[in-house]
């Protein structure tokens, strides 16, 4: 890179300002430390003073600035923390500061002490999905009769319909088609909307591949799932509202639907049961 010469630099200011002394125009480039900046050209200042006839021009009032406390506030405002959801065994110190709505996962279960309080303080107890056991996965499911209820849930869900009618006759062919799916391990669970669970239940438990358990309530589940490795849910659908019916349904889809090793001994020695 050439180095400018400063001595060359101030002969050439020293020549242009004696040929513009000798012009009458030296004050006009003769600069102090004090010189005021003025804006570029094309930028508005937003003073019209100099300018009369525009006194009276409202279009032109300069643009206020940006108002930087409101931006701050708003990137700084704090974001409402997600709601806990709660797994394993949920103790009452657990839920000491839990107003309105408990999240639980399938699995989570209450301890004595905390249904007490969930009783007392009128908490809403609600089961949420979660990404592991079988969420997401497609399950079996049949439903006798129709309820729109139902579909909807099985839509959003992922539920899979079995291809068989709905109707009552449908029963056996429903529970055999599931049965089969379920022991060429096609599929890992079973759903069955029915208006009355006792002939579905005792159905489905004469097969070998098959655990069923009736879904009154999240305990029973839950139960069914713990103590028999439960891979069959039977629901009677008119008497679940849809909130119930949901929190039921994604309990038993995030079940593994396996039972454990002594449960299979026990099913085994009555497997020769007359």
């Amino acid at each position: 890179m050439t180095q400018i010469d400063p001595v060359l630099i101030k002969r050439i200011t020293e020549a242009v300002m004696a040929e513009l002394g000798r012009r009458g125009d030296a004050s006009a480039v003769i600069a102090s430390d004090a010189a005021a900046i003025h804006a570029p050209m094309g930028i508005c200042t937003g003073d019209y003073s100099r300018f009369p006839e525009l006194a009276n021009r409202t279009d032109l009032t300069a643009a206020k600035p940006t108002d930087t406390t409101t931006v701050i506030a708003t990137a700084t405002a704090r974001v409402p923390p997600k709601p806990a959801v709660f797994t394993g065994m949920v103790t009452a110190r657990q839920l000491a500061d839990v107003r309105g709505t408990v999240y639980l996962t399938a699995s989570a279960r209450l301890t004595p002490l905390a249904q007490d309080l969930v009783r007392e303080r009128k908490i809403a107890v609600e089961v949420v999905a979660t990404q592991s056991g079988n969420a997401g996965k497609h399950w079996l499911c049949w439903m006798q009769g129709h309820c729109a209820t139902v579909a909807s849930l099985i839509t959003e869900l992922g539920g899979r319909p079995l291809p068989i009618g709905n109707k009552p006759e449908n029963l056996l062919a429903a529970i055999r088609q599931a049965a089969g799916d379920i022991r060429s391990l096609k599929s890992q669970l079973a759903i069955l909307f029915v208006p009355a669970a006792a002939g579905a239940v005792c159905f489905a438990n004469r097969c070998r591949s098959l655990r069923a358990v009736v879904g009154t309530c999240e305990q029973a589940v839950q139960e069914g799932i713990d103590m028999l490795g439960a891979n069959v849910l039977v629901l009677e659908y008119p008497h679940l509202n849809a909130q119930r019916m949901r929190q039921l349904v994604m309990q038993f889809i995030q079940s593994s639907g396996r039972p454990d090793p002594t449960l299979q001994r026990q099913l085994a020695q009555l497997a020769a049961c007359d």
